[in-house]
């Protein structure tokens, strides 16, 4: 990721690699076979009859969300002795989520946040990119945390679902073997591993990245109090994100709780986060499509189909593409900014 900012701090331009263009194919795929599919006059009655109040509380849950994520990724610039002010951190945080539903692959947005991380801190370019790390990773642990509190509220409904209970099963699992890597990190340090896993590690493709982000952890355990406040922020980031899934099922009149709803959104986010396409595109409306049939969403007690699927996959998208824009705007002021002050310096 470092020599992939360092291309761009010397202005050549990202080209998509032969990976992107087999995500693009697969993506594509996806939502082309969705398309296919799609009863498109069922679909605009479903878009268009969508609750404009609940959606309006989606976009501005949605915004809340950035906000605070952009507070987590100030307090994890800190402990690397990176010193950002709110509202810098936030235009940053904007410009970066503008680049990730536009750029080739899945972080361009990120290279983008740590490139101007860089200017503002040249001398600490390996601790920008760390703090990067750490903000995707702690996004989501947080999610995962959050969804992990939520399943024995909603244990018993959830796997009294014979198509729903592999799911839930699968997910405590997921989320039980994360908290239980996390925990070992911290009480067998890699040093301290026997002398035939340490070997073992030495053969893990790319572990210097795994190795940063273990040293950033534990350079958190010194930094409590910017460590605090990230944890905090990520919990403050997530429980309007995950919201968003219910007010939107809501916005389509459906008859889903909050917390099956928000257990769905959850691992529609942790699908679209594999580095497939830009934004999630093609893996968000799979996701959507799966989950409703998966956890039998409804209207007014009857089943309802794949449009509304798509429907709910759509007003999400749109809703990112509100604050993209937000985000490209912000990035049309702010880098005339830096540029003033560059030609002045």
């Amino acid at each position: 990721m470092s020599e992939m900012v360092e291309r761009e701090r010397s202005g050549s331009k990202l080209k998509p690699s032969v990976g992107f263009w087999i995500r693009l194919v697969v993506a594509s795929a996806i939502i082309g076979l969705i398309a296919w599919n799609n009863d498109w006059v069922k679909f605009w009655q479903e878009f268009s009859n969508a609750d404009f109040r609940w959606l309006t509380a989606a976009f501005v849950a949605f915004g809340l969300a950035l906000f605070m994520g952009a507070f987590r990724w100030m307090c994890l610039l800190r402990v690397q002795k990176i010193a950002l002010t709110f509202g810098e951190t936030w235009k940053i945080n904007m410009i970066g989520f503008f680049f990730n539903q536009f750029l080739f692959g899945s972080t361009g947005g990120d290279l983008i946040k740590i490139f101007y991380a860089i200017r503002k801190a040249p001398d600490r370019k390996a601790q920008a990119t760390l703090s990067m790390i750490m903000d995707r990773v702690l996004g989501l642990v947080a999610i995962l945390a959050v969804t992990f509190l939520l399943l024995p509220w909603e244990w018993e409904r959830l796997t009294s679902n014979e198509k729903t209970r592999p799911i839930i099963f699968g997910l405590a699992f997921v989320l039980s073997c994360v908290f239980c890597g996390l925990t070992v990190m911290f009480i067998f340090p890699v040093h301290k591993l026997p002398l035939v896993f340490h070997k073992l590690w030495l053969k893990i493709p790319k572990r210097e990245i795994f190795e940063d982000l273990y040293q950033g952890m534990f350079a958190h355990l010194r930094e409590t109090k910017h460590t605090l406040s990230a944890v905090i922020g990520a919990i403050a980031t997530v429980i309007p994100l995950l919201s968003i899934g219910w007010l939107l099922a809501k916005s389509l009149h459906l008859d889903i709780h909050y917390g099956p709803m928000t257990i769905l959104f959850a691992i529609v986010l942790c699908a679209m986060s594999i580095p497939l396409f830009p934004g999630g595109h093609g893996i968000r409306e799979g996701a959507f499509f799966l989950l409703f049939g998966v956890f039998g969403v409804t209207r007014q007690g009857q089943p309802v189909g794949e449009e509304t699927a798509l429907a709910c996959s759509t007003l999400f998208l749109l809703i990112n593409l509100g604050w993209s824009m937000i985000g490209g705007i912000v990035y049309l002021f702010f880098s005339s900014q830096i540029k003033k002050s560059e030609s002045v310096s």
